[in-house]
């Protein structure tokens, strides 16, 4: 090897790194400090052989000085954890130490976060996602459709078929992670309501920019003192129409589930919609004699036998089609 070690040979190579010089295991690590995902390709005797940087007798710190690969000096009374990364290359089966220091050691959440690490579990953490897949399957779904299980088998064949399958871990770690990520972007962590009192409180959706906002994008003069032949271009537009295609059959539900965006997304949260809805349809049943009303009812019956939604209202920007706000419908096409 180029480093003169005793006894090292070039028997280690990278293919994710761009023209990897051959070098020893001890080279190999030094290089690969800040990029402990990549594969190496040792040679076996036979042939070059992938493993994980952890079989080279590399141990990965987590959360020490906010540095991957700087070694915590209070790691050396710990022994390393057995931890399942799942990286867009593949599955890794490696060994890391989280910082230990006792004055500002981090918590394990934090620590890995930091390393753009989403960790599967809070306690006792074994299994993690890095950013890099969790936002590749974001594009992927967005533009393909791709299941999580479909998504999940290619990466374990990318390793090898000995790893178990950890789609359903990985589906609920995504299901957080595009939570949290339109939380951030919605500006939600950063107060955005105290700046904008006129939407709705907590809200994620991206608001129609170009129509008229009071405070946002049309001042208080402005909409004040606009003369009447012109009062059109500071109206705000609205649609509404409903989608009976859109509906969902009774399931088996896990009791567990919740929403991550109760009343701040496009739907309106259940507590506060389905007494109104119950309301409103309770008050307007009526009696009626019209033939074609009773073929519409016996049609809602047969069209919606078995739903539990039977289609979607949606109300949306008049000028620019961008949607506002969506509620379910239980009551057939009324």
């Amino acid at each position: 090897c180029r480093c003169g070690g005793m006894g090292a040979l070039r028997e280690c190579m990278c293919n994710d790194c761009q023209h990897y010089e051959p070098s020893c295991k001890a080279c190999f690590v030094a290089a690969h400090l800040h990029n402990p995902w990549h594969w190496a390709k040792v040679w076996n005797g036979s042939f070059f052989d992938r493993q994980d940087i952890s079989k080279l007798g590399h141990v990965v710190i987590i959360g020490h000085n906010q540095h991957q690969g700087v070694d915590c000096p209070y790691t050396i009374v710990k022994e390393p954890v057995d931890f399942h990364l799942v990286h867009i290359n593949g599955v890794h089966k490696t060994k890391v130490l989280f910082c230990r220091c006792p004055l500002i050691r981090p918590d394990q959440m934090e620590a890995c976060l930091r390393s753009r690490i989403f960790l599967g579990t809070v306690s006792e953490p074994r299994t993690g996602f890095t950013f890099a897949i969790l936002q590749d399957f974001h594009l992927q779904t967005l533009t393909s459709k791709k299941s999580a299980y479909d998504y999940i088998s290619a990466i374990r064949r990318k390793t090898n078929n000995v790893f178990s399958s950890e789609a359903l871990l990985f589906l609920r770690v995504q299901q957080i992670w595009i939570a949290l990520t339109m939380y951030k972007q919605g500006g939600q962590v950063h107060n955005m309501d105290t700046y904008f009192p006129s939407r709705p409180t907590g809200s994620v959706v991206v608001p129609c920019f170009s129509c008229p906002e009071r405070g946002f994008n049309v001042t208080d003069t402005i909409m004040e003192t606009i003369s009447d032949e012109n009062q059109h271009l500071v109206q705000l537009f609205l649609m509404q129409d409903g989608h009976f295609g859109l509906q969902r059959f009774h399931k088996v539900d896990d009791p567990d589930d919740m929403s991550l965006f109760p009343g701040c997304s496009f739907f309106p949260a259940d507590e506060d919609y389905l007494p109104y809805e119950r309301d409103v349809v309770a008050t307007s049943d009526e009696k009626s004699t019209c033939s074609n009303f009773n073929a519409i009812e016996m049609q809602n019956k047969l069209k919606f036998h078995g739903c539990v939604v039977t289609g979607v209202i949606a109300v949306e920007c008049g000028w620019h089609s961008v949607f506002l706000s969506m509620a379910d419908l239980h009551k057939g096409e009324r």
